[in-house]
């Protein structure tokens, strides 16, 4: 089964982001490989309200820092101990808005790996070429035999409402697992993003190496997101 990660960003406030998952808990079918990552606020809730189904719970970010005196942050440690198993890792927009380094990434990913979390490890998206990629890999990951996903969303493609052609998704996917395969010793799961919706998503599912979609907009509004799971068959 092909994974579905929701980013659901700050779409929502906190009731509404409750409605959003209870509407999903009791209506979607399909669970398996479903991973939801709300806003830090109702982290907690949601765990309780998936608690007994298939469906993950994920951050949208994680600290990088060990140390206990760094205000704001929220570290690998707390997450696990709410129940929360996965963490987006170097989203594009975070790049961008908090000139996060790969460095920092790199923490991050050491982090949860700690912590014993899962973290979707997103690439910058400006690194299209193979060049590109396999310095951007290169940069951050780390040798390890611990579980992580990988996430390609070109830049171009987030929240333009222009989906990257699934066939150039596939091969550049092929491509990234090759590389990270080097790295890590194993060849990770990779999942595409950007511009997924309900018109789009048969044609990255049906494609060999994209192993899931990481969705953002088309997770806003939950009935078209039981609808982007159940695709999968």
């Amino acid at each position: 089964m092909k994974l579905i990660v929701a980013n659901l960003k700050m779409t929502k406030d906190y009731k509404a982001s409750l409605s959003w998952a209870s509407f999903l808990m009791k209506n979607l079918k399909s669970q398996r490989g479903v991973i939801v990552c709300p806003s830090a606020l109702c982290l907690s809730e949601f765990v309780d309200i998936f608690k007994g189904s298939k469906i993950e719970i994920g951050a949208q970010d994680v600290s990088g820092y060990k140390s206990e005196a760094v205000t704001g942050d929220v570290s690998a440690k707390m997450l696990k101990s709410l129940g929360v198993n996965y963490a987006i890792v170097g989203h594009s927009e975070r790049r961008r808005l908090y000139g996060l380094s790969s460095e920092q990434v790199k923490n991050k990913i050491e982090r949860c790996l700690e912590n014993d979390m899962l973290p979707i490890v997103c690439l910058s998206g400006k690194s299209e070429d193979k060049k590109g990629l396999r310095n951007e890999l290169s940069e951050i990951l780390l040798v390890t035999d611990q579980k992580i996903i990988l996430a390609y969303e070109p830049e171009s493609a987030i929240g333009s409402g222009k989906h990257m052609d699934p066939n150039l998704a596939d091969k550049t996917i092929s491509y990234i697992k090759s590389q990270a395969k080097k790295i890590l010793g194993y060849t990770p799961k990779v999942v595409y993003g950007g511009s997924v919706c309900k018109d789009n998503i048969h044609e990255f599912l049906q494609k060999k190496h994209i192993d899931g979609l990481l969705i953002g907009t088309a997770a806003k509004e939950v009935e078209e997101f039981c609808q982007l799971c159940e695709s999968r068959g």
